[in-house]
């Protein structure tokens, strides 16, 4: 018979084993050369944005002190204005009273309650007494009598008479009228029927 030599079984196994360990050490440094790489790009993004959050918080800053800084320069302004004198004042007042008075609603009642029997001379608007004075003419005095009450049924206020008279050197012998009549307040021109 014949002799074969010893088979060295643990040196081809080993060859065997290596190379498939050598394999999969390839694969672990090449995956961990990856998990490396993005570790590296999660961490710069973080830098990133922790220095785009420090700028915009710098810029918030900055934008509050400066609003600060015009907010105390305009208040600063408006304490150097000159104060208003008494007269000014009272004035500025008499113009928001005035502004206030419903004219255009007082007024459209006296359109509405116009008449061809009445002329109206001359109309004074009284901020301060929330009044109107005017002064009417008529061919007789019971005609102004009636204008007189039609316009205080209207107004759902008292018209007070001033004063009469009668141009006697005209043929047609007409009456003038003064008399006054008091603002109401808007809620009782809305119910008497007038604009408020």
């Amino acid at each position: 018979m014949s002799r074969m030599g010893p088979v060295r079984f643990g040196e081809a196994a080993w060859r065997v084993a290596s190379f498939g360990y050598g394999r999969s050490r390839t694969v672990r440094w090449a995956w961990g050369l990856v998990s490396l790489c993005a570790l590296l790009w999660l961490l710069l993004q973080s830098w990133q944005l922790a220095v785009s959050h420090r700028e915009i918080d710098e810029e918030r800053r900055s934008l509050a002190q400066r609003f600060a800084i015009q907010e105390d320069e305009r208040q600063s302004r408006l304490r150097d204005l000159p104060k208003p004198s008494l007269e000014e004042a009272g004035a500025m007042q008499a113009l928001q009273r005035l502004r206030q008075a419903p004219w255009p609603a007082g007024l459209d009642l006296l359109a509405e309650e116009d008449s061809e029997d009445i002329g109206l001379l001359s109309l004074e608007l009284d901020a301060e007494r929330r009044s109107v004075r005017m002064q009417a003419e008529a061919r007789s005095w019971q005609a102004l009598l009636a204008y007189g009450t039609a316009l205080e049924g209207r107004l759902g206020a008292a018209v007070q008479w001033r004063r009469f008279e009668t141009n006697e050197q005209d043929a047609q012998r007409p009456t003038r009228a003064q008399f006054e009549w008091g603002l109401p307040p808007p809620a009782d021109m809305a119910a008497s029927g007038g604009a408020p």
